[in-house]
C-alpha cells in the first residue's frame, strides 16, 4: 500500500515539475506578450554569417519573374515582433486591454484578376523570438504589401503593426 502511495506521489511531483517548467521554456527568448503593451513587427533575413538583418524585402522561389505570377517565400526569412517603448511611431501596435498574444498575415493583391489576398503566418506569444516566414505561402513574384501584426484577443484599444514590403523572384536576384 505504501508502494502505491509513493508511486502517486513520485507522479504527481513530475507532473508539477512539468507544469512549472513549461512556462520558463516559453518565456525563454523573449518577455510574453501581454495586454497595454507597444511593439513593432519587422521581418528578418539570415545572412550568411548566420546573423539577422531587418529588411523589407520578401524573396520569392519563382519558376518565371513575369508580372502576375505568384511563388513560395525562400527559406532563411523570419518575422519578429519587439517589445517598445511608447511610440507615435505610424508602424508601432499596441496590444490593447485584452491580447496575449499577436498573430502575423502578409496582404498582398494582384490587378489581373484583381484580388486581395490576406494569408496567416503564425501567432506570436512571447517577444523577440523568431517565427520563420512558412515557404509553403503564396506570394507575389514582384510587387509590394504589407505584413500585418494583430493583437489576439482584439479590443477597442488595440492597434495593429504593420510593416510595408517588396516581393523579390530569386530569378530577378541571381
Amino acid at each position: 500500500m505504501l508502494g502505491n502511495k509513493s508511486r502517486r506521489l513520485a507522479a504527481l511531483a513530475a507532473a508539477t515539475a512539468t507544469v512549472c517548467a513549461a512556462p520558463a521554456a516559453a518565456y525563454a527568448l523573449g518577455p510574453a506578450i501581454g495586454p497595454n503593451q507597444y511593439f513593432t513587427g519587422s521581418l528578418l533575413d539570415a545572412t550568411s554569417t548566420g546573423v539577422s538583418t531587418t529588411t523589407n524585402t520578401l524573396l520569392v522561389a519563382c519558376s518565371s519573374a513575369g508580372v502576375g505570377t505568384t511563388g513560395h517565400p525562400l527559406p532563411g526569412q523570419a518575422l519578429e515582433v519587439n517589445l517598445i517603448v511608447p511610440s507615435t511611431t505610424a508602424t508601432a501596435g499596441f496590444t490593447g486591454t485584452l491580447a496575449n498574444s499577436i498573430d502575423a498575415s502578409v496582404i498582398w493583391s494582384l490587378a489581373e484578376p484583381p484580388i486581395t489576398v490576406d494569408e496567416p503566418i503564425g501567432t506570436f506569444t512571447a517577444y523577440a523570438t523568431p517565427l520563420a516566414v512558412p515557404t509553403t505561402l503564396t506570394v507575389p513574384c514582384s510587387g509590394t504589401g504589407v505584413l500585418s501584426f494583430t493583437p489576439d484577443p482584439t479590443s477597442k484599444t488595440a492597434v495593429s503593426a504593420t510593416v510595408n514590403i517588396t516581393f523579390v523572384s530569386n530569378i530577378a536576384t541571381g
